[in-house]
């Protein structure tokens, strides 16, 4: 994945949505946000900006640190009870003995899930828990671009941070960063960036 700077301009992931893969992507995007409830691009973004596309198209089994799952252990239970439609397809194994450590420098238990398509699943039901979350505190007002940078804030940094976001965006204060660099020193900004590609791409490549 290219640094940054290569990553956060409004067409920077279009790539990835062209060709045979990205055409292979696209229609796994589509039945999984579909099922879940969530909107494409937003989806769509998300899993890019976390592993390009080709690993939601994999076969075999991917580990939750490849797809930015890092708390996956801690937040299955949780995802599995939302009632969110499809999460009894998710299927997921802790890899026994096993770490990796973050961005955060924390050290994370490993799982795998089968194959690609289920760690997109999985992927979605979690950004789908948390988008209920940030509509139940007030989230459902605001403007489409707020609802979906404080989705991948939470998902990417801070659920607590980003249902509080809300909360204070539903009393009519502007909670987005609109300038700046982007990057993970800069989580809220790099959240702004993604809602807007994930509109953009949603209205070029989804009809939505």
């Amino acid at each position: 994945m290219p640094g940054h700077a290569g990553r956060d301009q409004l067409f920077s992931f279009d790539r990835f949505l062209e060709g045979l893969e990205g055409e292979q992507f696209r229609r796994i995007i589509v039945q999984v946000a579909d099922e879940v409830g969530i909107d494409r691009g937003l989806l769509a973004v998300n899993a890019i900006a976390e592993h390009g596309v080709s690993i939601y198209l994999s076969r075999s089994s991917v580990r939750t640190q490849q797809v930015g799952l890092d708390y996956w252990n801690s937040l299955q239970s949780s995802v599995m009870g939302s009632g969110i439609p499809g999460v009894e397809r998710i299927r997921s194994g802790r890899v026994p003995g096993m770490l990796f450590r973050n961005e955060l420098s924390r050290d994370m238990p490993i799982s795998e899930f089968r194959n690609g398509m289920t760690a997109l699943l999985a992927m979605a039901a979690l950004l789908k828990m948390y988008e209920n979350r940030i509509s139940a505190a007030g989230g459902d007002s605001l403007p489409k671009v707020t609802r979906f940078a404080l989705v991948r804030f939470a998902f990417n940094r801070s659920p607590r941070e980003a249902i509080t976001l809300a909360t204070t965006a539903s009393r009519g204060t502007e909670v987005l960063q609109t300038t700046g660099a982007g990057g993970p020193r800069h989580p809220l900004r790099t959240a702004t960036i993604r809602a807007v590609q994930a509109i953009a791409i949603s209205e070029s490549y989804f009809s939505t």
